[in-house]
């Protein structure tokens, strides 16, 4: 019936052109005879459900002017063979009328344009830049990188580098219970309302500072959907679709009240549309669940949000199995809420079947496809598996950049995912390059203001203290910190990480004391929002734990060092990356009380999960001969501490300048050893002497 109200309607403009109203009327006279048959056949179809099964197939041939029914199907299969047929040729006659109605509007468009030449000029030229308009990088799904490692040094010592924070250090320790009661307490409807309300709980202290930004990224993420609400009821009463406009103003008003609320408004509403038509109603469903999917997780409720996004998923691969892009969609947007909760498997499970299902689909130089390539190298950097995550970024970008004009949030995002794992491979200089192409894109897009901003400075820093450049480090650490201060105030995670970074960097110049106050300052405010079960809190445990041993209090860093490690074994398991660093560690500080065996046992430990992980060649690697060297040094062994030194300076010097301070101290070991070894020799030969 729509298509016949939608094809009359138009018969106005197919009667300007002679030619089009003839095809026009062709193709309406088809439709209407496919639709006929369609209906004849759907009749024979419930008719034969009321004849026993053996006649069925005589009285179908007959009904059908005694045309052979193949053996091998059943009569119930021939006439739905025949109505899929069917079907198939409506979808063609449909796109048919597509192309021609396209015609027609490009030959009134030439028939007015040789009207209005003269005209052209004198338009307004604001309406030339309308497709310029930037689409955020969230609504196609791309994840951005969260999470670092560590940075390197030698003799032992190793600084864990800062996090950015992500939506999963943000909900630790948030009960949902306490988000529901904060919401529905909000007495006012506008975003800038809501935001000023939550910043006088947070200053009445009746909120916490993680609280605090949970409940602002609700109040913008339920303002951003409202906007695209507005759009849908707009286009739904322009269809003449008043009942479900109505349904979706009767959720909006559900959705600024409390999530409950809204779940209450969500079943009425999925019933009244389960109700109609069933291909129909599915696709009412799924629209809805998608969009439920969307505003639970904009209220960060994760768990309902992927009942959402599951319900969604199932009816689309129920009803729409080939070529529905809301497939690998709905699977990206599945992946990221697993991402965001430290489920990485699930996570990397539904960014491959997107990958799969857009690979077949678009093929290999499509946005979709670079988006799923960047989300899988998301999960594999997390999981520690650098060389992967590189792999799947760099196809990502290849794609992104054969773009004439590529999404620019999309691209500084994956130049900034690329240059993280750069850092955690040792490969700095490289890593700064892509840090500032993110930097200078997103300044040029976005301005100073702009959240990444800061996060494209923190890893500047990062990669400048791994380097040696410490005070050009924290230049760069001390204009995030300021950024996220002015953001955020003193007790958010942001501004933690930034505290850890400044504690990185007077680490590396030996300003061990202030370290120290810059790691008790951050491991304080993670304590306070994640409690102690969160990786972060290893982090802080293990940076103190390190300092206290430059500091000579061995036995209080390892008591630091072991929560850390027993965190960690809970949280990785024995075969990540973070597991070598916090082995170091405790073999640096076993080292330091004279337990030198004990110490190695730790180094080896180390440097079997690096050599399984890295190779040979990789500066973590060089960090374990290093310290397994000064175990032999300090037992006397001074031959095997200069081969296992000499080891570790082949690598810096490769990989490192020739100044920088691992390379120099990897080589003062070197020379000290041969000279200890030296010393140890002429004693062996002058006590041979005397003996003869």
């Amino acid at each position: 019936m729509i298509f016949f109200q939608n094809a009359f309607s138009a018969l106005l403009s197919a009667a300007t052109n002679p030619l089009a109203l003839a095809g026009y009327l062709a193709v309406i006279l088809s439709y209407t005879i496919v639709a006929l048959k369609m209906k004849r056949n759907k009749q024979v179809l419930d008719a034969l459900e009321k004849i026993s099964e053996k006649d069925r197939r005589r009285v179908l041939e007959a009904e059908m002017g005694h045309v052979p029914i193949p053996i091998d199907m059943t009569a119930e299969q021939y006439i739905e063979t025949r109505i899929l047929h069917y079907r198939h040729i409506r979808y063609w006659i449909i796109a048919g009328v597509v192309v021609l109605l396209c015609a027609i509007v490009a030959w009134s468009y030439r028939e007015k344009a040789k009207t209005y030449t003269g005209n052209i000029l004198n338009e307004d030229k604001s309406k030339e830049h309308v497709t310029d308009e930037i689409k955020p990088a969230s609504e196609l799904g791309i994840g951005v990188r969260i999470g670092d490692d560590a940075s390197i040094s030698a003799g032992g010592d190793l600084v864990i580098s800062g996090k950015e924070t992500n939506i999963y250090n943000i909900i630790q320790g948030i009960d949902e219970r306490d988000l529901d009661f904060w919401i529905e307490r909000f007495q006012e409807q506008s975003k800038e309302g809501r935001i000023k309300e939550v910043d006088n709980w947070y200053k009445n202290k009746e909120i916490t500072s993680n609280l605090k930004e949970a409940l602002i990224i609700v109040i913008q993420r339920i303002d951003k959907e409202l906007q695209v609400s507005q759009k849908t009821i707009e286009k739904l009463k322009s269809q003449g679709k008043y009942d479900l406009a109505e349904l979706w103003e009767r959720l909006d008003k559900a959705f600024q009240q409390s999530p409950s609320a809204l779940e209450i408004e969500e079943a009425k509403a999925l019933n009244i549309i389960k109700q109609k038509a069933e291909q129909k109603a599915a696709n009412d469903e799924i629209e809805f669940y998608l969009s439920m999917g969307e505003r639970f997780n904009s209220i960060l409720q994760f768990k309902n949000a992927i009942t959402r996004f599951e319900s969604a998923l199932n009816l689309l691969e129920a009803y729409f199995k080939k070529g529905d892009e809301r497939i690998s969609l709905t699977l990206n947007r599945l992946g990221l809420i697993y991402l965001d909760l430290a489920e990485y498997q699930k996570a990397l499970e539904r960014f491959k079947k997107a990958l799969t299902l857009d690979l077949k689909e678009f093929g290999l130089d499509h946005p979709y496809v670079a988006r799923d390539k960047n989300n899988i190298g998301l999960v594999y950097h997390a999981l520690g598996q650098y060389h992967k995550a590189i792999k799947y970024y760099e196809n990502a970008l290849t794609v992104y950049l054969k773009d004439p004009r590529p999404d620019p949030e999309a691209v500084a995002i994956v130049w900034s995912n690329l240059g993280r794992t750069l850092i955690s491979l040792g490969n700095y200089k490289e890593a700064i390059e892509y840090f500032e192409k993110a930097l200078a894109s997103d300044l040029k897009n976005f301005g100073p203001g702009y959240s990444n901003v800061a996060r494209d400075w923190s890893n500047l820093g990062l990669a400048l203290n791994s380097l040696g450049n410490y005070p050009k480090a924290i230049e760069y650490f001390e204009k995030a910190l300021a950024s996220d201060l002015k953001k955020f105030g003193p007790d958010h995670p942001k501004v933690a990480t930034d505290w850890n970074n400044m504690g990185v960097a007077c680490y590396s110049l030996g300003q061990y004391q202030k370290a120290i106050e810059y790691f008790e300052k951050t491991l304080a405010v993670n304590l306070k929002n994640f409690g102690t079960d969160h990786p972060d809190v290893a982090r802080d445990w293990s940076n103190l734990g390190l300092t206290w041993i430059s500091l000579n209090k061995s036995q209080k860093a390892i008591e630091y060092l072991e929560k850390a490690l027993a965190l960690n074994l809970k949280k990785f398991g024995t075969d990540h990356p973070q597991m070598s660093i916090l082995y170091n560690n405790l073999g640096g500080a076993w080292n330091s009380l004279g337990q030198s065996q004990k110490a190695i046992k730790y180094f080896e430990k180390a440097l079997a999960l690096d050599l399984k992980k890295f190779g040979t060649d990789h500066l973590y690697v060089a960090r374990d001969w290093n310290n397994i060297g000064l175990g032999c040094y300090s037992l006397g062994q001074y031959q095997k501490a200069f081969g296992y030194f000499d080891k570790a300076l082949s690598i810096f010097n490769k990989k490192l300048e020739p100044n920088h301070p691992f390379t120099r101290q990897a080589n003062n070991n070197k020379i000290m050893a041969a000279l200890q070894s030296f010393g140890a020799v002429q004693k062996i030969d002058d006590n041979k002497n005397r003996e003869q």
